[in-house]
């Protein structure tokens, strides 16, 4: 027998049991019972009380197992929100957590950022500076060799001048 199966037999037999016991307990009312209803007895009272929360006696046996298996699924449905809440009620506190941590990992990767853009900004400094030393270099060695010219021609034209 098939392991979802034994569960579905098992209520059927606790119902059909229910069932049987409260048949056997349920009378008919005639008249001489009706005048003496208001001295029924408390397992006459009791014997009701499941079925109180459908507001009317149940007459038949089908509708008996009608309703116990109305009852029933009703009562499961309230278990399944009953489980379904304390779900989302973890689900929220999870939410909180997750965020916190993405948050955390937020801050974590901004200061990973900052620190790549630091590192950056410093080596592109430095090879400005390194290129602008470069330059500098070889404006001094222009300026130099425009002034060595300079000064050759000087000479030549102060020596033509002079001859």
């Amino acid at each position: 027998m098939p392991v979802k199966t034994i569960p579905l037999l098992f209520i059927f037999l606790l119902n059909a049991g229910f069932l049987m016991l409260s048949a056997d307990e349920k009378q008919p009312v005639g008249l001489a019972d009706r005048e003496n209803t208001q001295t029924a007895s408390p397992r006459q009272e009791t014997k009701s009380r499941y079925f109180q929360d459908s507001g009317s006696q149940v007459d038949s046996l089908v509708d008996r197992i009608r309703f116990k298996i109305s009852y029933s699924w009703d009562k499961s449905a309230e278990y399944f929100r009953l489980a379904c809440s304390s779900v989302t009620d973890n689900a929220v506190s999870k939410g909180r957590d997750i965020k916190a941590h993405a948050d955390s990992k937020k801050d974590e990767l901004l200061e990973k950022g900052r620190q790549t853009v630091r590192e950056t900004t410093q080596q592109t400094m430095e090879d400005l500076s390194r290129k602008g030393e470069e330059l500098k270099q070889d404006l001094n060695q222009m300026g130099r060799e425009v002034k060595d010219e300079a000064a050759k021609e000087v000479r030549e034209k102060t020596d033509k001048f002079f001859k």
